[in-house]
């Protein structure tokens, strides 16, 4: 089986490392091995050195911050006969802000960069086969003498009505004019056309871009890649930061996501964005098993490195809580993957066309490949990328290492077109790739709010069971019975002596408590306003929480509270924006680039061959836009134009068509399309006749 332009990419650095029995790195590859473990631990003792407050680190806060979440407030136990008290505002806060994040479902979208290109018109797939047989319908009713019904489809070439030759947009038109209903204007009666699908399609960029859509949508559903972007969100709030690593699998050209651990991710220290990064690493731990079966040639270095049982982090090797506290009772490796900005590599064809450095000889049906000589637009020379000529650019390298076997697995330029992780964030650090959680925020209001409701629920506690005195002497009857200790205890009775019920009688007796102090009113009030307080700290408010101010509040008075509390959060929520539109546009390039023709052809059934050789004539060269938006960030704008337009559109103030693209809806004919085909089958419903009342019944 003929190999792809990934394998070929990648498997001929591949061979260059071959693997010995007792392997022994050589000098390159120690070399190689040195450069990658430098690099851990520049981005190691950055986070540990990185001091936020409270003399800990960014590491430290980690550790706290996952606690927090799951409830762990307390570094120490109470004191004895004291109840330990949490109120877990942290969990409740991040999860408002999660859900507000990821209310709908994360779909980007992709246009392309220029839209002014020319189209080209094939009839579609689907009508061809329908047109011949109206053209051939009518051509016989001219040689019987008999007026033809569609007389425009004979002057068009048996070619242009199959899909195999372009149309001119004059005969675009005539095709699609074939396609509406006609209504008869004696009866009033529609007559449906035979075209039952879109006739023509236009090829260009645009349609480029819906085939890039249509194929990245299913992609995107079969990876769960909203669930992998809600987990995300979610580590993004509790740690302040968080790493979604992408990958497609070409076997199947799926999309893969992995949201590794904090701990096990080492960012460059140096650069607050991940298209900056110099640098970044994972350290992931695979099954032995799966890694033998990922790379067989490695076998014995593999087996060599393996481990059981717990693994101890180190410096160069950082590893999260789930990592190094699981007992693995199965073989497991670790491997290191490093990507490493700046070097330079030869530029594909597709890199070199997309960068104007070179133009076709010659253009070929076959396209570029086909011919393989190009022409340097700086200098003019015929170049080809075997030639030393050839343009080269920085492009991202990938190590992949074996950690414990001192061995190089990968060496090769990334296939990718930028280094393929995600990176959102919380609330930023000044100067820092790293982030701030909710619960490093709200670190001190959390620990009042629980130190509060610990001092009034021990209050409670007491007062339920509050100091007694006794004389000294019935005291000592008690214990002198072999009893314990008299303590209150409810239900409990305990008898006296007749005469010494009657001496407390005559005295007015009525029982040894000392009546506890009243709760101070000033310390519940403080406590609720150390919750408000947290509630605004966290812009977690009433409105959010879907709680309306008071009964008088109008719904338009609480849509504005809802808009001023979503205000500090659409700043987070750009951090999920950016890092969704970079992942799509990384795995949607890859796609782009590598995957075969055949695949792409499958998601194009409406194009004739002929359609789609023009479609992917330029399909690897274009360029395109990727945006995304979610409720809390640029999709709350959305909305509010969205209704800006629906208001302009009743007083005729826009078009139809200019509505539904402020709604996001580009194929305005094709939604007036339906439009006429739902009230073509609900005239010819309305015009069947109907069956008698009996029948009905019956």
């Amino acid at each position: 089986m003929a190999k792809t332009k990934l394998e070929n990419l990648i498997g001929s650095i591949r061979e260059v490392i071959k693997p010995s029995k007792g392997h022994k790195p050589s000098k390159p590859e120690l070399a190689t091995i040195e450069m990658v473990n430098a690099i851990s631990r520049e981005s190691r003792r950055a986070r540990q050195r990185k001091i936020i407050n409270d003399n800990r680190n960014i590491e430290d806060w980690w550790t706290i911050c996952g606690r927090r979440w799951l409830g762990d407030h307390h570094d120490r136990n109470p004191k004895k006969g004291m109840v330990q008290f949490t109120l877990n505002r942290d969990g409740n806060a991040i999860e408002s802000n999660v859900a507000e994040q990821t209310l709908r479902p994360f779909r980007p979208r992709f246009s392309p960069v220029e839209v002014n290109d020319d189209p080209v018109y094939f009839v579609s797939n689907m009508a061809a086969q329908v047109l011949l047989e109206l053209r051939e319908m009518d051509i016989r009713a001219e040689q019987q003498g008999q007026q033809p019904v569609y007389p425009t489809l004979v002057n068009l070439m048996e070619e242009q009505l199959a899909g195999l030759v372009p149309l001119t947009p004059r005969q675009s038109k005539i095709i699609q004019d074939i396609a509406e209903p006609i209504v008869d204007p004696e009866t009033g009666q529609v007559i449906p056309s035979p075209l039952d699908h879109r006739p023509v399609i236009a090829v260009n960029d645009a349609y480029r871009a819906k085939l890039i859509q249509r194929v990245f949508d299913r992609k995107w559903e079969l990876g769960f890649a909203d669930s992998y972007i809600t987990e995300n969100e979610t580590l993004s709030n509790i740690f302040g930061s968080a790493c979604l690593w992408c990958q497609v699998n070409p076997d199947n050209w799926g999309f893969e996501f992995v949201n590794p651990e904090n701990m096990n991710v080492l960012a460059d220290p140096k650069n607050t964005r991940v298209e900056k990064f110099n640098h970044l690493q994972i350290v992931e731990i695979v099954p032995l098993l799966k890694a033998i079966a990922d790379m067989p040639k490695f076998k014995k270095s593999l087996n060599a490195a393996q481990f059981q049982g717990t693994i101890q982090a180190t410096e160069e090797i950082p590893l999260g809580s789930t990592s190094s506290d699981t007992d693995y009772q199965l073989p497991q490796v670790v491997l290191k993957h490093s990507w490493i900005r700046g070097e330079l590599y030869p530029m594909t064809v597709q890199e070199a066309l997309r960068a104007k450095r070179v133009i076709p000889v010659e253009n070929p049906p076959e396209g570029p490949e086909a011919n393989g000589k190009f022409r340097l637009l700086e200098t003019g020379e015929i170049t080809d990328p075997t030639q030393d000529n050839w343009p080269e650019a920085a492009g991202i390298r990938y190590v992949k290492t074996l950690v414990g076997g001192d061995q190089v697995l990968e060496d090769v330029k990334s296939p990718y077109a930028d280094i393929p992780v995600g990176w959102n964030k919380n609330r930023m650090i000044q100067h820092d790739p790293h982030g701030m959680g909710e619960p490093h925020r709200t670190f001190d209001l959390q620990n009042s709010i629980n130190f509060t409701g610990e001092v009034l629920i021990n209050r409670l506690l007491y007062s339920q069971y509050p100091i007694e005195m006794w004389p000294e002497s019935l005291y000592r009857q008690f214990r002198g019975r072999g009893d314990s200790a008299p303590r209150l205890h409810p239900g409990r009775r305990i008898p006296v002596k007749d005469e010494t019920w009657a001496m407390g009688a005559r005295n007015g007796w009525q029982g040894f408590m000392v009546a506890p102090p009243d709760v101070p009113p000033q310390l519940i009030s403080f406590w609720a306003e150390l919750k408000a307080e947290y509630d605004r700290q966290s812009i977690n408010t009433p409105a959010r929480q879907g709680q309306q101010p008071s009964a008088g509040t109008s719904g338009k008075a609480l849509e504005t509270l809802i808009a001023q509390a979503s205000g500090p959060v659409a700043i987070r929520a750009r951090f999920t924006e950016e890092m969704v539109e970079r992942v799509a546009g990384l795995l949607m390039q890859f796609l782009v680039d590598y995957m075969p023709e055949e695949e792409w052809a499958a998601y194009s059934s409406e194009l004739t061959e002929s359609a789609f050789a023009v479609i992917w004539s330029k399909f690897r060269t274009l360029e395109f836009d990727v945006k995304s938006e979610i409720v809390a960030g640029k999709g709350q704008t959305k909305i509010l134009d969205e209704q800006r337009a629906a208001e302009d559109l009743d007083r005729g103030a826009i078009s139809m068509e200019t509505f539904r693209h402020k709604r996001g809806i580009e194929d305005s004919e094709g939604e007036d399309r339906k439009i006429t085909d739902r009230q073509r089958k609900l005239n010819q419903a309305a015009m069947q006749p109907q069956a008698p009342v009996e029948t009905q019944v019956q």
